[in-house]
């Protein structure tokens, strides 16, 4: 390279200028255990049937902060490489506190969407039973 020449990433111009680019939809699968490897099978396919070309997983615990597939969705985000993401269930994408990446994508021009919100969560049924007993 040239003296007094730099190399810019073209992502990093378009993101400057404001561009959008092809964006596209990504989908999101997570379970917290290798122990339940048949539900992210599930997801995926259910994610795949629903049109959305690329799904992230990860397999392991929603309060990790370093799960590999969360990281790489959230730098997709930062980039502006995402137009909207979708998730089957929202402690799917983090065990809790869901609304804080939603507003991180929001803030990024990401919206992101629910597809099975009415199904009861574990921890829900677990209450459930002990108020019947």
């Amino acid at each position: 390279m040239p003296f007094g020449e730099r190399r810019i990433p073209e992502s990093e111009i378009r993101r400057l200028r404001g561009d959008r680019g092809a964006r596209g939809v990504i989908g999101n699968a997570r379970v917290p255990s290798a122990s339940q490897r048949e539900d992210l099978e599930r997801h995926l396919e259910y994610l795949r049937q629903r049109g959305i070309g690329e799904v992230i997983s990860d397999m392991d615990s929603g309060l990790k902060g370093k799960r590999k597939g969360f990281l790489r969705l959230l730098d997709k985000v930062l980039h502006h490489e995402v137009n909207e993401s979708v998730v089957v269930h929202e402690d799917r994408l983090t065990g809790f506190g869901f609304d804080a990446p939603r507003r991180a994508f929001e803030a990024h021009k990401t919206s992101t969407e629910t597809m099975n919100q009415a199904q009861t969560k574990p921890w829900d049924r677990k209450l459930l039973k002990t108020r019947s007993q």
